[in-house]
């Protein structure tokens, strides 16, 4: 914790307000600003005498330590800015909850991922300062992003306030995050096509089952397994999607603007009966409603290969990136398949900006630590605090004739990593601050670079699955609604309630439960839970977003 005082804090805000009140700031904010000189853009460092701010962070599995890592010495060395780390395990809601229940806040916050309705509740308690002072002012990349992609600030901003700013991944091998994955050289063995459709998928998954495709004589193939229900992991979204078009969220709006529930449409019925067509003859595997990541890896990597097909946003899911085996790069995606009502959707979610980085109101220095964040999103920043500082790749110019993976000429180039760097994915490791913090990386950059770390050809699977999935683009996402303070709390028990759809739909899949008997005692129910009520603020808010 930084060593100031909460009653300090605020006797510093109430001189702030009453200096901008007295020179006719009206309503206008507080503005503090450090007892220091600040440097000019793009200078280093950013304050002459060593300033210190604390952080309240997430615990990043493949990051060794935050306060000895080679990136954050680095960025100290070149800012003068010290961090204190306030480094959360475990359970990180409850981590957050307890820092500010002490009623002391770190400076600043980072990774939490807060929605518009969190950030503004938090900033309605006095926790979360207005960061757009001092974006207005030191914010330079920031407002070079903004101008570049206006949909940020317009999604960030509340009643002329910022409270958050984002990590920006805008990727097309994030566009769509509910895929299907088949292992390829069972597809080649076998001189089975790419299925097109939900009977095709069935013929293939069948194969699998019967006719040893891992050739050693033994029935041990696994057609199809997936970790739980929904997410970019589950086996719901992209089976559901050849019935009816389906995100994780289970909502969406329909061609008259009404928000609907996915899960007591009679398509979803349909669908709910073709998995259990899967379940029934052992092409899904009986455990995927209870598998958790390490078992589904474990099938994944199993030696010899007996998983045929899993979902996921990539085949990380369930293999090992750049594992011994390699295996994570055999799978490859199978488009959006047609159901035998002729639906074929992949519903996309168009991106939303979370508070990855928040300013807490007890900062004596909101200046500097915007300052401070605002060079991770140049594009210095964002290659040098996710590559390696010791050894790493790092973007350049492209040369001519260095292609990016949709095959056109490149902007960007990484070079290949021969060094024990090479490759941080999947190791815990104190080079870089790995998939952590804040950054932009906008759409258009993911189709301009020409990444030699790649082990495949930069015409690789990963642009085929986007555009596989492109073609069948639906879109039918409500956004990052702000429902109303007043509805928030039965909002969220509501919410919380209809997770039981979870519990049912497992239950219609393997056949606890009958599709033809209990399905009217499955919806009645959700009724009970409050259903019309959770549909009725999803589509005030809705309603209150187009505005």
């Amino acid at each position: 914790m930084k060593k100031g005082t909460k009653l300090t804090a605020i006797i510093a805000s109430l001189l702030c307000v009453v200096l901008i009140a007295g020179c006719g700031g009206g309503g206008n904010k507080a503005v503090i600003k450090s007892d220091m000189p600040l440097s000019d853009v793009n200078e280093f460092p950013i304050v002459e005498e060593p300033v210190t701010l604390s952080m309240f962070a997430v615990k990043n599995p493949y990051i060794e330590d935050f306060a000895t890592n080679d990136f954050t010495k680095f960025y100290e060395e070149k800012t003068n800015v010290h961090i204190e780390w306030n480094v959360a395990t475990g359970d990180t809601t409850q981590a957050f909850n307890l820092m500010l229940a002490s009623g002391e806040y770190n400076d600043m916050v980072m990774e939490i991922g807060l929605s518009k309705a969190s950030m503004l509740d938090y900033a309605e308690q006095g926790i979360l300062m207005d960061i757009k002072p001092y974006i207005d002012e030191h914010g330079y990349y920031i407002k070079e992003m903004f101008e570049e992609a206006p949909a940020i600030p317009n999604d960030l901003t509340m009643d002329g306030a910022i409270y958050g700013l984002p990590k920006v991944t805008e990727s097309y091998r994030y566009e769509y995050k509910e895929k299907m994955w088949v292992y390829k050289p069972w597809l080649e063995k076998l001189g089975i096509a790419m299925p097109e459709t939900t009977e095709d998928f069935y013929q293939m998954l069948k194969a699998f089952k019967e006719k040893d495709p891992n050739g050693n004589g033994i029935a041990d193939e696994i057609p199809l397994a997936a970790r739980g229900v929904k997410d970019n992991h589950g086996i719901e979204p992209f089976i559901m999607s050849a019935f009816i078009p389906t995100l994780s969220t289970r909502v969406y709006v329909d061609d008259k603007d009404k928000v609907q529930f996915v899960a007591v449409q009679p398509e979803y019925r349909e669908g709910l009966r073709y998995l259990n067509k899967l379940y029934k003859e052992g092409l899904l595997y009986s455990d995927t409603f209870i598998l958790d990541r390490a078992q589904i890896m474990s099938i994944g990597e199993n030696d010899p290969v007996i998983l045929g097909a899993g979902p996921g946003m990539f085949p990380g899911m369930f293999t090992i990136s750049n594992g011994n085996s390699q295996r994570y790069y055999e799978y490859v995606a199978i488009p959006p398949l047609e159901g035998p009502e002729g639906v074929r959707a992949a519903a996309k979610a168009p991106n939303t900006y979370k508070g990855n980085f928040m300013v807490t109101t007890d900062c004596q220095n909101p200046d500097i630590a915007i300052k401070w964040v605002d060079w991770f999103y140049s594009a210095e920043g964002k290659s040098k605090s996710q590559a390696t500082v010791s050894g790493g790749a790092e973007k350049r110019p492209a040369r001519e004739g260095e292609l990016s993976y949709n095959g056109q000429q490149a902007k960007w180039a990484i070079d290949k990593v021969e060094s024990a760097a090479k490759d941080d994915a999947g190791m815990t490791h104190n080079r870089s601050w790995q998939n952590f913090g804040v950054y932009y990386s906008s759409f258009e950059d993911s189709f301009n670079t020409c990444n030699y770390n790649d082990i495949l050809d930069p015409h690789h699977e990963w642009y085929n699955a986007y555009a596989a999935h492109d073609k069948y683009k639906t879109e039918i996402y409500l956004g990052d609604l702000v429902i109303p303070s007043e509805d928030i709390a039965e909002y969220n028990d509501i919410k919380t309630a209809l997770n039981d759809v979870e519990v049912s739909f497992a239950s219609f899949v393997i056949g606890d439960l009958s599709l033809d008997n209990d399905w009217d005692t499955y919806v009645a129910n959700l009724e009970k839970l409050g259903l019309s009520r959770y549909l009725e603020i999803l589509q005030n808010a809705y309603d209150a977003s187009k505005n």
